[in-house]
């Protein structure tokens, strides 16, 4: 069994509109991110902020701690899963593969999370597997109002893995505003 997390609870302020519900190739991002990950998931869990948008596309799962971001989703996926832990990816990443997503996966071996990391030094927390381990420090951290996905890869053993490693140059492209998108677009 194997658990993956797509995470749609965001405002999408800088996109201006749900940017989930952008088309692309003739799906939404949020359908395209879901239908990719259950290629090679047995699960795919689709993180709200609350119920009732975008259930057509997978198992909807409504953040406990509301609010809260990412690591609010996060959360509730890790309470959530039967399975060792959950591969989680951003909702706005059009380009992603669920070949790499269990690259990602495979890599984790003993640490508690395996995250890509760029070029740049950056690791990039939405496009990573996260043990069940985590759940309760990452209870612990939104209770104490920290909702960074860094403030709980700060408090554990991750796995780097070179992003290069995983697939094209595009897979952790993310829109985030209306520029983002159409240059995402006249690209694909």
């Amino acid at each position: 069994m194997s658990t993956a997390a797509v995470m749609a609870g965001g405002k999408s302020s800088r996109m201006g509109k749900d940017k989930l519900l952008i088309r692309m190739e003739g799906e939404t991002l949020v359908e395209r991110a879901a239908r990719e990950l259950a290629g090679g998931f047995d699960t795919v869990l689709l993180c709200v902020a609350e119920a009732g948008k975008y259930e057509t596309c997978a198992e909807p799962v409504e953040d406990v701690f509301r609010d809260c971001g990412p690591l609010g989703g996060l959360h509730a996926a890790l309470l959530r899963t039967r399975d060792e832990g959950v591969f989680v990816c951003a909702g706005d990443m059009p380009f992603i593969s669920a070949e790499a997503a269990l690259k990602v996966v495979a890599a984790c071996g003993e640490a508690e999370a395996c995250v890509p990391v760029g070029a740049d030094g950056r690791p990039e927390p939405l496009f990573a597997y996260y043990k069940k381990v985590l759940a309760p420090r990452a209870e612990k951290l939104l209770r104490e109002g920290k909702r960074s996905m860094r403030s709980l890869l700060d408090i554990s053993r991750v796995k780097s893995v070179p992003a290069a490693s995983l697939g094209g140059p595009r897979l952790l492209e993310n829109l985030n505003t209306p520029e983002d998108a159409a240059a995402a677009f006249s690209e694909s």
